[in-house]
């Protein structure tokens, strides 16, 4: 079983549920404590919710899981902040406050010289709530994206079924192999040398079978995935990598400092950070800004990857599951 299996499942949040918690001191660990403690009142009154599925009525309309599949569908709602269930905006803020609150405990862990498997536990869970939010963004995109209606249809019962299963922590099959990727990313950072990529993807791919094995050898032939995973390889924006590998066709393999001087990155401002990070929520910022550059490609019609890896990944699911 996956760590994100055991660790990502519908047990309550307490403080003391977590062994570490009770033995760890200083500012750090009581204040990841006391946002556990605040995520209660949030599950108290998300659980008091009807679900996203079950059918209501109001104003002499009334609403089953056919009708808000079709009203998700519709382009003309904007962000469609106003037109989604109480419940979906409230779990998403669950969702937020529970990513950071397991973000902060897995720092206080490692400050703290906590146990190497209670710091990796933390670390796990903290990713399984990104992973969550992640998987919310890349379902919403779809709907607004240019795909077919049966993928968009499909992408909006898997919305559903997310937001119903909040607070739980339950990953789909989906997002447990992108756990799986996300693991082999962080223990294999990025190497450039020849920028082809071939020594990042077979250090990624150790380890990682099932649904993305699958996935790659369907999609990697294409432009716009093979784009896609090079940024995500890399940690650089498509337009880096394409200056990256001007300069070693013309000079021959680059390091990572000859790279950041080539390119003038700079850690405090770079276009994409690095993934593999000691922060949980780096996994969230590095997805978020591949996924910006990626919405303003689609809209300017600017050559490079118009999705991110996480999205066309979950996209080709949603035509293999459903």
């Amino acid at each position: 079983m996956s760590p994100w299996s055991r660790y990502a499942e519908s047990c309550p949040i307490g403080h003391n549920q977590f062994p570490t918690m009770e033995s760890l001191a200083g500012s750090a660990c009581e204040s990841a404590r006391g946002r556990l403690m605040e995520l209660e009142g949030i599950r108290t009154a998300l659980n008091g919710m009807p679900t996203c599925s079950a059918p209501s009525s109001a104003l002499g309309r009334c609403r089953d899981i056919g009708s808000l599949v079709m009203e998700l569908l519709r382009r003309d709602r904007g962000r469609r902040t106003l037109y989604l269930p109480a419940r979906a905006v409230l779990g998403r803020s669950w969702a937020v406050a529970e990513a950071q609150a397991w973000s902060a405990l897995s720092k206080a862990c490692v400050l703290a010289g906590a146990p190497a498997d209670e710091c990796l536990r933390a670390r796990e869970i903290a990713e399984a709530c990104i992973l969550g939010l992640m998987a919310e963004d890349a379902y919403q995109e779809m709907l607004d994206a240019q795909r077919d209606d049966s993928t968009r249809a499909a992408a909006a019962r898997r919305l559903i079924a997310l937001w119903d299963g909040r607070p739980a922590r339950r990953l789909d099959e989906p997002s447990l192999s992108l756990a799986e990727v996300w693991a082999a990313r962080r223990r294999n950072p990025p190497v450039f040398g020849t920028m082809l990529g071939t020594a990042e993807f077979m250090g990624l791919s150790l380890g990682v079978g099932g649904l993305w094995f699958d996935f790659v050898s369907e999609k990697m032939s294409e432009d716009v995935v093979a784009a896609a995973l090079s940024e995500f390889l890399f940690g650089l924006s498509h337009e880096e990598i394409l200056l990256a590998r001007a300069h070693v066709e013309s000079q021959g393999p680059l390091g990572p400092d000859e790279l950041a001087s080539r390119l003038g990155i700079v850690e405090s401002s770079r276009e994409l950070p690095e993934a593999a990070t000691d922060d949980p929520r780096d996994l969230y910022r590095f997805y978020e800004m591949r996924r910006e550059l990626a919405a303003f490609r689609r809209l300017s019609g600017t050559p490079g990857p118009v999705a991110t890896l996480e999205g066309e990944f979950l996209a080709w699911t949603l035509n293999h599951s459903e």
